[in-house]
Parts: C-alpha cells; sequence; structure tokens
C-alpha cells in the first residue's frame, strides 16, 4: 500500500510542477498498482475504489489535473488508508 501511496505522492508533485506528460506516466503506475488491491479488498471497498476512479477518470478527461491531484490526495489516499487500517486489525 505505501509504494502506491509513494506513486499518487509523486503524480501529484508533478501536476503541482505542471510535468503533465510524467503525470500521466505516473497514472499508468498507480492503475497498475491499484489492480493487486483489488484482488485482494472486500467488494464494498472495490466498489468505494471504483467510484472515486470514476471522479478521477471524469476529471482526467476534463484535463483537470489540480481535480485529479485532489482527488488522490483526499479520497484514494483516505479510502487506502482505512483499508490498511482494517487489514492491521484483522
Amino acid at each position: 500500500m505505501e509504494k502506491l501511496i509513494n506513486k499518487i505522492n509523486k503524480f501529484q508533485q508533478n501536476v503541482f510542477k505542471y510535468n503533465i506528460n510524467d503525470a500521466v506516466g505516473n497514472l499508468q503506475q498507480i492503475v497498475s498498482e491499484l489492480e493487486g488491491i483489488i484482488g485482494i479488498v472486500s467488494s464494498d471497498e472495490v466498489k468505494k475504489i471504483h467510484e472515486i476512479l470514476e471522479y478521477i477518470n471524469s476529471a482526467f478527461h476534463n484535463k483537470d489535473y489540480l481535480l485529479m491531484a485532489d482527488l488522490f490526495e483526499y479520497e484514494l489516499i483516505s479510502c487506502l488508508n482505512n483499508i490498511s487500517d482494517e487489514e492491521r486489525l484483522n
């Protein structure tokens, strides 16, 4: 999970520096990491991740990279942290 969060942070840094091409490259890495996580979490968590990704996809199509960065930080990372917390409790 930490590896994925680091990739998300790298995406955000590239957006804030307006290195959009690099940020888009980071997206491919993020999606690859998410594919692995989706296979090990509950269906409710998959639904939540999917919902967040729909918003991120919409922002991407609108070329609203700052909104994408915010969605990653305030929605996806928060969701991933909740998943990590639940895994620690089990």
